[in-house]
């Protein structure tokens, strides 16, 4: 059941901390925050198209807790749509034109482009949903496709565009498997309510899922930072060497450690992963585990040199985004079985 009112707590929270707290830092915890849920309801329906595509029946649950996530995608939609007003506090390319990229990072197309692009996936979004599971192949291919053309399209635009000069051919790919990482990770959490209607054999095959997002996001790391090691060159490390700096380098660790070594660990048990509580706590960690990692992604650029990358501003901005979506969060079928 949806509860306008936490989510009217969650925006009002976002709205004190926007009066509040030094503006750049602000609008570096709102952009990791919108890119973390943007890509997380986008993943979220990327994972009900895998499950159409590859005939998927061990658990209708799942998918009924996939597609309620999905449905959420208009929210952080909406919420991108502010990010014009504070973007010269984030964005180089806001404040200055970027020599030999002035068309592409001129701020008018960024934000027609990034629009087009975020309305054309909420309507794949919503077309795939409205068809009938077992009987939607064709839109789950094609929303598939739409998903991972957008997914690179914002991780070079809105991130990659933080760091003037760096580019990675696989970063695109990597922002769009940590979305259906994380997709997946926020169905499994629903469990911690809801275990008697969560079965252990789905547990398993859903924990069995998330071991493998966790290795395909973690490889996906590494091989963008061993090239840059590999190449040592200038352009490639200067992204790397600023996250290392500061307290930057302790919450990187943070994140590789709870997103990728944990749950490569924990989920190598199969008694553990037919547990639907313990899966939606490890679940719990790793969506905690991906929003720092926007805030990685994100915060270096702002503010370089911090001690403390994760204070109030970025605790409030986040928690009250969270309560946003958590509020509009719909109650499933299987949710009141």
């Amino acid at each position: 059941m949806r509860r306008p009112w936490v989510a009217l707590a969650g925006m009002s929270l976002v709205a004190i901390m926007a009066w509040l707290a030094p503006a750049a830092r602000f609008w570096a915890g709102y952009t990791a925050g919108t890119l973390f849920w943007l890509s997380l309801c986008g993943g979220a329906a990327a994972f009900v198209a895998a499950l159409e595509i590859t005939g998927a029946t061990w658990s209708p649950w799942v998918v009924k807790q996939a597609e309620g996530w999905a449905r959420l995608f208009a929210v952080p939609a909406l919420a991108l749509a502010v990010l014009p007003f504070g973007a010269t506090h984030v964005y180089p390319w806001a404040r200055e034109p970027q020599p030999g990229l002035e068309v592409w990072f001129a701020p008018t197309s960024i934000l027609v482009r990034d629009a087009f692009a975020v309305l054309v996936l909420g309507g794949a979004i919503m077309w795939l949903l409205k068809g009938r599971p077992g009987h939607r192949y064709r839109r789950a291919v094609t929303m598939a496709m739409i998903y991972a053309t957008v997914g690179s399209l914002l991780a070079w635009d809105l991130v990659m565009s933080l760091e003037p000069g760096w580019t990675s051919t696989l970063f695109g790919a990597y922002f769009f498997v940590g979305g259906l990482y994380a997709g997946m990770a926020a169905v499994a959490i629903r469990g911690f309510t809801r275990p008697a209607s969560f079965p252990a054999a789905a547990s398993h095959d859903l924990g069995k899922l998330l071991f493998g997002g966790a290795m395909v996001w973690g490889y996906s790391l590494w091989s963008q930072y061993l090239v840059a090691w590999y190449g040592n060159l200038p352009r490639e490390a200067e992204f790397w060497l600023r996250r290392a700096e500061s307290g930057w380098a302790p919450l990187g660790l943070t994140v590789v450690a709870a997103a990728f070594v944990v749950p490569f660990l924990v989920l190598l048990s199969a008694k553990f992963k037919r547990s639907p509580r313990a899966l939606a706590l490890l679940s719990g960690v790793i969506l905690a585990a991906l929003w720092a990692e926007k805030l990685l992604l994100v915060g270096p650029a702002v503010r370089p040199h911090a001690a403390m990358p994760i204070g109030l501003t970025e605790l409030v901005v986040g928690a009250g985004l969270a309560l946003t979506v958590a509020g509009l969060l719909p109650d499933t079928a299987a949710d009141r079985s």
